[in-house]
C-alpha cells in the first residue's frame, strides 16, 4: 500500500470515528473543514428535531469519545466544548449561503480548542457545560485564561475518569481510552433499526453515571 493508499484510509476512518461520534449522540455536524494546517469540525448538539436536555452531556461525552478514537489512528486533537445560547440559521445570499451557527458560545470553543491545542489537546470545557452536566461526569479544574473578547478570566475545566490517578488525568492515551471504553453508542448496529432510539446517558454510558464512576 503507497503513501496515498494510507492517507485515504485514514482520512476514511477519521471521517467514520467522527460520524459515529457526534450521530451516535445525536448530535450535528456543522462544519468539518481540512487544509494544510490540519482539520476543524464544528459539532452541535441541541438543534432541532434533536434537541434534549442532556446535550451537554452528549456534547462532552462525544468530544471524549472522538479524542480516544482519533488517538488510537496516531493523532492529537483539541477539543473546546462550550453550552449556551447561539444563532443557529441560515446566512448568505442568493449565490451561495448555508447553515451555520454563530454567537459568543462558538468563538469561545474555538477559543478553548486552541488554548487545549497549547496544552498537548484533550477537551477542555466552559463553567456552563459543567453546571449543565449536574452530577453526571466528573471534572478537575483548571487554572481560568484569558481569552480574546472577555473582560474577566475564563473558567474551564477538563473532564477525567475518577478511577484513574491523578498523574494520568490529563491528557494521555491512557486517560482516553479509558474513557473510551466506558462509553457506550446509542448507535444502530444494523441497517434495519431505522429508528434512533433517544438516549438516556443514566442507562447507556457508565461515564454518565455517579455510581459507576
Amino acid at each position: 500500500m503507497d503513501g496515498a493508499d494510507r492517507n485515504l484510509k485514514t482520512i476514511q476512518r477519521v471521517i467514520t470515528a467522527v460520524q459515529r461520534a457526534v450521530y451516535g449522540y445525536q448530535g450535528s455536524l456543522n462544519k468539518f473543514l481540512l487544509d494544510d494546517k490540519g482539520s476543524t469540525l464544528l459539532a452541535v448538539f441541541g438543534l432541532p428535531p434533536l434537541a434534549h436536555e442532556d446535550d451537554a452531556t452528549r456534547g462532552t461525552l462525544s468530544a471524549l469519545y472522538l479524542s480516544a478514537k482519533l488517538w488510537e489512528l496516531g493523532l492529537r486533537t483539541a477539543v473546546g466544548v462550550t453550552t449556551g445560547v447561539a444563532f443557529c440559521g441560515v446566512v448568505g445570499n442568493r449565490v451561495r449561503r448555508e447553515y451555520t451557527v454563530l454567537g459568543d458560545v462558538v468563538n469561545l470553543s474555538a477559543r478553548l480548542m486552541q488554548y487545549a491545542g497549547k496544552c498537548g489537546g484533550g477537551v477542555i470545557c466552559d463553567k456552563a457545560t459543567v453546571h449543565a452536566t449536574g452530577h453526571r461526569l466528573h471534572f478537575d479544574a483548571v487554572p481560568p485564561i484569558i481569552v480574546k473578547g472577555k473582560e474577566k478570566p475564563v473558567k474551564i475545566f477538563r473532564p477525567f475518569h475518577p478511577d484513574l490517578p491523578e498523574i494520568h488525568r490529563a491528557f494521555s492515551p491512557k486517560s482516553l481510552l479509558r474513557l473510551a471504553s466506558s462509553v457506550l453508542l446509542p448507535f444502530p448496529t444494523s441497517r434495519r433499526q431505522s429508528r434512533i432510539t433517544p438516549f438516556d446517558p443514566m442507562r447507556h454510558s457508565r461515564a454518565a453515571t455517579l455510581e459507576d464512576l
